[in-house]
């Protein structure tokens, strides 16, 4: 980590894995837009990426930490190394993503004698053991939990039993100009076609998700190999998780079903506005329990017509059978005909079919409400004083999403 030097005061610290082009990152940079926006000091602590940059021209202070590794050893580290950052950059209120960032954060504010935020992408529920309790006991003594769904407050008051006012629903919120129809030109959807091999008088049927169990790869598979039409191809947009064992399984399926030419793989897109649009229809068959998906509100945001499974905060993330659709029982058979329905749908009926999905996306899930969202939690941890509003910006009438409590 770089040296640490005595400062003026930075009144919230931004900690996250890393700073890249997720919604996470964008969610950071625009919240030290914000901040700076209002004079307020906003400083991140990541794994770095690739908006450091941007978040050197937002004014905002950027310090590196090594968040990814899994162990108890780490959590303390990190927990030790965010408290030294805490003391000489004076920080009044640290906000963490992740819960292995946020186990270490809290660990760091409560020694500091700080305020806590996390915003929960995921409960600490896979691997057991001590790890999992540590996280677990950690995360639910921040002073807020934001829920990034309904889903997600339901399953943080039954694993935690918060009151209310620790607790908030509080929704990921989707940068509309960047993902904005109207701004990604031909050229750039061609030169992703090029890149990936896609022809060009073929369907494609998109899965952005990591490449990893429980997104629902395998499901789509098969539900591709039990279709007789072959006018499309499927596109998998996801970095690869690293597990062996997944990646066998995967090679195997596609000899098996004889869909190897008809799969692309795509670990790294920068221009993911593009990739939706190149696609024809977006599915997310995830038989895990997400707290979030971003991506699918992404998705919608670009017009793009929606399928997903029925577990987790997905049902909640689309208008069904007016944004998309939601599968019943999740099984291949069922999410071959729901592709196969979307595929014939005629032009027009696609087409007003995403201008809803935009907008239901922009009413619900708009970046800028959710960082007013943030910043409402910021006044009441810091002080109403501490976090103002720009000369120029009037106080906006608050949306309600449904759902809020």
């Amino acid at each position: 980590m770089c040296a640490v030097e005595a400062a003026p005061p930075t009144p919230v610290l931004f900690a996250l894995p890393d700073i890249d082009r997720e919604w996470h990152g964008r969610y950071a940079l625009a919240l030290a837009r914000a901040a700076r926006a209002r004079g307020l000091g906003f400083a991140v602590v990541s794994g770095g990426g690739d908006l450091e940059r941007e978040l050197a021209v937002a004014g905002a202070v950027d310090f590196r930490l090594p968040f990814e590794t899994r162990s108890l050893a780490a959590v303390w580290m990190n927990a030790r190394r965010l408290a030294r950052v805490l003391r000489r950059q004076r920080v009044a209120l640290l906000h963490a993503i992740g819960p292995l960032v946020a186990s270490s954060a809290v660990l760091a504010a409560r020694r500091c004698r700080r305020a806590a935020l996390v915003t929960l992408t995921e409960l600490p529920q896979e691997g057991g053991g001590m790890l999992r309790r540590h996280l677990l006991r950690r995360i639910g003594r921040a002073d807020r939990l934001l829920a990034p769904s309904a889903y997600a407050r339901r399953e943080a008051e039954r694993v935690w039993a918060l009151p209310a006012e620790r607790l908030r629903r509080a929704p990921p919120g989707i940068d509309l100009e960047l993902f904005d129809p109207s701004r990604v030109t031909g050229h750039r959807i061609l030169a992703l076609a090029e890149r990936w091999h896609l022809p060009p008088d073929r369907r494609v049927v998109m899965l952005p998700a990591p490449l990893a169990e429980g997104y629902g790869h395998e499901r789509l598979l098969r539900a591709a190999a039990a279709l007789r039409r072959r006018d499309f191809d499927l596109l998998f947009v996801g970095p690869d998780a690293g597990n062996e064992r997944f990646a066998r399984r995967l090679e195997a399926l596609l000899r098996e079903t004889g869909l190897g030419e008809r799969v692309r793989f795509a670990a790294d897109c920068e221009d993911m506005p593009a990739a939706y649009r190149l696609a024809d229809l977006v599915v997310f068959p995830a038989d895990r329990a997400l707290l979030a998906c971003p991506p699918l509100l992404e998705a919608q945001a670009m017009a793009r017509p929606v399928v997903v499974a029925g577990s987790g905060c997905l049902p909640e993330m689309l208008l069904p059978m007016e944004t998309g659709m939601v599968l019943e029982s999740g099984e291949p058979a069922e999410l071959a005909r729901a592709v196969d329905l979307v595929l014939d749908t005629p032009e027009a009926e696609r087409r007003r079919a995403g201008e809803q999905a935009r907008r239901f996306v922009a009413a619900r899930f708009d970046l800028r409400e959710a960082v007013e969202t943030t910043l409402d939690i910021y006044r009441e941890l810091l002080g109403a004083a501490t976090v103002g509003r720009p000369a120029d910006e009037p106080a906006a009438p608050r949306r309600r999403v449904a759902g809020d409590a």
